[in-house]
């Protein structure tokens, strides 16, 4: 019997360190599924290792149209190879409102195995949590659907704002177990999700209302000074931002949450040949929020900090 479980949270709130810190520990035979927003799964080259079970699906939700036969399939798949545990762990904009109807489709596709629904945990994070939720009807949606909320990044806030983060929550999901960290680390083995039933509404998730993606490829290694003005200046533009860019003689990994922005240097693995890694350095995907205002602004911007050193990938 294979459990599957679903990890949810807005862009940035910390789930694939969640995702990292719990396959530390978890069965031999586990499975992956990541969904990214964007056209390159940054986060799926973050988790990727030897002999693991993975499936990528990129540029999209897999609760949206586009991608959701994909997911179906994905999942019937793994579940096939009789695995321990399976992860999704969902793109920051998932709508996950109608998971019950896609594990039912994935139950009618089996043709061996089976498996068991372990929950749905959602990752906030404390800090933009207030930002978010007035604006983005996933972040609720998410909520609603779980059956653990992990409130992340809690160094980051007061006790008092986390209060007030949590009250919020148990507003949305009364019936949802609340736990708080730093940096995902938790101790799995006494915080499985308790599973209670959540009736399935239809998911925001549509073609239609699908967020804009820009892919900035830089040509030349940029001047650190100058590519850390530019992240500055485009961060109120974009919901995130994230790549792996050479910038002062070493590959860094780029993670932007608004004008929250974390560089730090990313180990390319060995053994492989090339690394898949580096088919992605020098590339960033940005999330737009404000559609194609956000993307005139980055191309000035990027003629601004970075004359001569990109192109923009639609």
């Amino acid at each position: 019997m294979t459990t599957i479980y679903l990890i949810t949270g807005f862009l940035g709130a910390g789930k694939t360190t969640f995702l990292k810190e719990r396959l530390l520990h978890a069965p031999v035979r586990t499975g992956v599924l990541v969904n990214d927003f964007g056209k390159v799964n940054f986060d799926g080259l973050q988790i990727k290792r030897p002999g693991m079970d993975l499936i990528e699906l990129s540029n999209g939700s897999i609760f949206c149209s586009c991608l959701k036969d994909n997911f179906i399939e994905g999942l019937v798949e793994l579940v096939e190879r009789s695995l321990d545990e399976i992860y999704i762990e969902s793109s920051g904009l998932a709508d996950p409102s109608d998971m019950g109807k896609i594990l039912a489709s994935v139950q009618l596709r089996l043709t061996r195995g089976d498996f068991a629904f372990g929950g749905a945990i959602c990752l906030v994070d404390a800090l933009f949590f207030p930002k978010v939720l007035p604006k983005m009807v996933a972040v609720e949606r998410q909520l609603r659907h779980s059956h653990l909320v992990v409130i992340n990044k809690c160094d980051l806030v007061t006790l008092e704002q986390l209060t007030d983060v949590e009250h919020v929550i148990t507003e949305l999901n009364p019936q949802a177990r609340i736990l708080r960290t730093t940096y995902g680390q938790l101790d799995w083995d006494n915080l499985k999700p308790e599973v209670f039933a959540i009736a399935d509404q239809e998911t925001t998730n549509k073609i239609e209302t699908r967020n804009k993606n820009v892919v900035l490829q830089l040509i030349y290694e940029p001047d650190e000074a100058d590519f850390r003005a530019f992240l500055s200046a485009i961060g109120s533009h974009f919901f995130r931002v994230k790549g792996l860019i050479r910038v002062g003689g070493q590959v860094q990994k780029v993670d932007q949450v608004n004008n929250q922005i974390q560089i730090e240097p990313y180990p390319l693995e060995t053994g492989e040949n090339p690394p898949a890694a580096l088919q992605e350095i020098n590339r960033l995907v940005c999330l737009t929020s404000q559609g194609l205002e956000s993307i005139s602004h980055l191309a000035r911007m990027a003629d601004h900090y970075l004359p001569g050193h990109f192109k923009l990938e639609m």
